[in-house]
């Protein structure tokens, strides 16, 4: 472990907030600066961030966006259409972190990370809702922010190297697994194939999954198609028909139902 990552993992942030916001128009005509770091997940609407002097970073739902505290920055998006944000405000001494996690990353995010990120977010969300926002509840969502946090970072560093996820313990089985999901998603994989990969039985493996993301094995795995559509419907120029094959789902019509009920729209008039 490099002593920079010790660092992020041994200092964790000092969360203040968090809360789902539709974004006023004066964001979008002025610039302005948070307190507070600010770590966003973009609900509904298309945005384009503009980080002083001139630096641009599009988003769409699914993205994640970063602001560090006292940064000027404006949120441009179509004020007809609206905008509705979920944000994370926190403190970190560590300011050397943004130097290293920043836009350009979140932009690069792998399928993986994408969706493990938002899985923690919303069983934040769901526990925050839910509760009095007591300091248990701080801790935990605080707990949470840092783990998403921790999630960037490593993906980032993966990024560079190029290296796959460790291969030791019961964390180390899943991280197999995962990365055989990664990059194998388009084809016809199942629960038996994974969990022959990594040793255990199906209904082991299955266990593990929900034990560790509160979802099933094949849940997990049509998030990461959605997310992997997503892309392609944001990146590519690719039929609706070609990106649900390259995806991994059996038929179009199936793949347009779950699309609009994950991300609230149909593939054809997300982009």
């Amino acid at each position: 472990m490099d002593s920079i990552c010790k660092k992020f993992i041994d200092d964790r942030p000092d969360f203040h907030n968090f809360k789902i916001i539709d974004y006023p128009m004066c964001y979008s005509d002025h610039e302005h600066a948070a307190s507070y770091n600010e770590l966003l997940y973009v609900l509904n609407g298309k945005v384009t961030l503009h980080l002083h002097p001139d630096l641009k970073f599009r988003a769409v739902p699914g993205d994640f966006l970063i602001v560090p505290a006292g940064m000027m920055h404006r949120d441009e998006f179509a004020v007809d259409k609206g905008l509705r944000i979920l944000m994370l405000q926190f403190n970190w001494e560590r300011k050397e972190y943004f130097e290293i996690v920043d836009n350009r990353v979140l932009a690069n995010l792998s399928y993986m990370v994408r969706t493990e990120a938002r899985r923690r977010l919303e069983f934040t969300l769901e526990q925050w809702e839910s509760s009095a926002n007591d300091g248990d509840d701080r801790s935990n969502a605080a707990l949470q922010l840092h783990g998403i946090l921790m999630l960037f970072y490593r993906d980032s560093q993966r990024h560079h190297t190029g290296a796959p996820p460790p291969r030791r313990n019961a964390s180390g089985a899943l991280n197999q697994v995962k990365y055989f999901m990664e990059n194998n998603y388009a084809a016809p994989i199942n629960l038996r194939q994974a969990a022959e990969k990594i040793g255990v039985s199906p209904s082991h493996l299955s266990r593990m999954f929900h034990r560790e993301y509160g979802v099933g094995f094949n849940q997990y795995l049509l998030s990461l198609r959605l997310e992997a559509a997503r892309q392609l419907l944001v990146e590519s120029r690719l039929q609706i028909t070609e990106i649900a094959a390259r995806c991994g789902f059996g038929s179009c019509s199936y793949f347009i139902k779950q699309f609009r009920a994950h991300f609230g729209t149909t593939p054809k008039n997300y982009h």
